[in-house]
């Protein structure tokens, strides 16, 4: 189950390095004056969309992961018991699971907009509106409310991650 979860992560992390690194200006919109910019509304929310998910998926999967070592060690899960139907849907789809119940609202509020800098992300459109009083934001109103709420997303992950591994040493040190 370890190793797949790291497939996961894997798999996550191509993603992320296509649709945002590679990808980058190109699904930003013409309009936007990015360098290379050739895209459209719709490729930026696509670019967006794959962005936060795979995001969030690797977030939540480096979390699962630390919390399943420390399972394995606290509880002596072996290789049969994480073989289970329902361990293994529960560790391999609640990161999907989290990163689709983040993202699929952001679409739909039309929240993925060009950052300013080189891809689509969460934005509101045009760029500055939320602080620019005389100027009315188009798109992704409350932009900085989902971008507050992904930072304490993986503000909480980071912590649960911190635990499990201060867990596990503890628990690896008790058994010696």
């Amino acid at each position: 189950l370890t190793t797949e979860v790291i497939a996961h992560i894997t798999l996550a992390n191509l993603f992320l390095a296509f649709w945002e690194c590679f990808l980058s200006t190109w699904m930003v919109p013409k309009d936007s004056f990015a360098y290379l910019a050739a895209g459209n509304t719709t490729t930026c929310e696509v670019q967006g969309f794959i962005g936060v998910m795979m995001f969030i998926t690797l977030e939540s999967s480096y979390t699962i992961l630390s919390v399943l070592y420390w399972i394995m060690v606290a509880y002596g899960w072996t290789e049969e018991k994480t073989q289970r139907l329902k361990i293994r849907c529960f560790f391999l789809g609640l990161p999907v699971a989290v990163a689709l119940a983040f993202a699929t609202p952001l679409l739909i509020n039309d929240m993925y907009n060009f950052t300013g800098v080189y891809s689509c992300f969460i934005e509101e459109y045009p760029l500055g509106c939320d602080y620019d009083p005389n100027v009315v934001c188009t798109r992704g109103a409350r932009s900085r409310s989902w971008q507050t709420g992904l930072f304490l997303a993986v503000a909480i992950c980071t912590v649960v991650i911190i635990v499990s591994m201060c867990l596990l040493v503890r628990d690896i040190r008790n058994q010696e």
